[in-house]
């Protein structure tokens, strides 16, 4: 299987445990991915004192991913999209261009929310926006580099 081209996002699945099944599509945008942007502290503990005072114990942390994945025209594409959300070994590969170029691959993401809605642009069915809100499964010490 050929590397996710920059611009690019791949999903990968596994339906029904049946042989991994993938789909390139174009990235509008992606938020929290390949900077600092968005992000949930591990373990979420805040220690409030009776003094007034504040500290906490964050360790690591998850990233926090947004994936606009634009207006997809092919049904079978977003076919795919839900069956990679209903998929509980989900990953995906991401492109990255300019400094820093290569690529993450097989990370593994849940869904924010346990429901999905598409955006049907200026209210037109011919016209389905795909936005992803996705959290990292695991929980990273330091920033990956890829």
């Amino acid at each position: 299987m050929a590397a996710v081209a920059a611009g690019y996002i791949r999903l990968n699945y596994t339906p029904s445990g049946g042989a991994l099944i993938y789909i390139d599509l174009k990235v509008w945008a992606i938020k929290g991915m390949d900077d600092p942007e968005w992000f949930e502290f591990f373990p979420a503990i805040t220690n409030s004192y009776l003094d007034g005072t504040k500290d906490t114990q964050f360790t690591s942390f998850r990233r926090k991913v947004r994936v606009d994945l634009g207006v997809i025209l092919d049904r079978a594409n977003r076919i795919a999209v839900l069956y990679w959300l209903l998929d509980n070994d989900r990953t995906l590969d991401y492109g990255v261009a300019g400094v820093g170029a290569g690529a993450e691959t097989e990370k593994p993401f849940v869904p924010q929310f346990t429901e999905y809605e598409n955006e049907w642009v200026f209210d037109t069915l011919l016209a389905r926006r795909f936005v992803l809100e996705l959290d990292e499964s695991a929980v990273l010490t330091s920033f990956p580099t890829a």
